[in-house]
């Protein structure tokens, strides 16, 4: 998580760009060699969420739908109840970056004078293990 004032880099910090990538997509990399490191001796699968805590309320931004609950599941602990995951190739972790940059363009905006905009919500990407 990143925590702190408007246009103190959060965003950036996470997400970064292309010639300077962030924690997110340096996370990712990792994540893929290490997998691509233990092939020979175990199958991995990847599944990632991403979701939109906006409002007191959490979205789904792969699988934009109405707002979802929080509920306690007695196997699996706290969980976003309809929070929808999405299995991706271990060869794909381009394709994980392109979706998670895609959607910080859904999370909701509003203008703000001369910053054009402003995020308004916090976006939550999990990719568990």
């Amino acid at each position: 998580f990143a925590y702190g004032a408007t246009g103190a880099g959060k965003t950036y910090t996470m997400l970064g760009s292309e010639k300077s990538p962030g924690i997110m997509y340096l996370t990712m990399v990792e994540l893929y060699k290490r997998i691509e490191a233990r092939k020979e001796e175990k199958t991995c699968e990847v599944l990632i969420s991403y979701q939109e805590v906006y409002n007191e309320q959490i979205h789904d931004l792969l699988e934009p739908k109405g707002p979802l609950a929080i509920r306690e599941d007695p196997e699996k602990g706290i969980v976003v109840q309809g929070l929808s995951f999405h299995q991706v190739g271990v060869k794909s972790g381009h394709k994980v970056w392109a979706t998670v940059r895609l959607n910080q363009l859904w999370k909701r905006m509003c203008p703000l004078g001369p910053r054009v905009c402003e995020e308004r919500g916090d976006a939550v990407w999990v990719a568990p293990g």
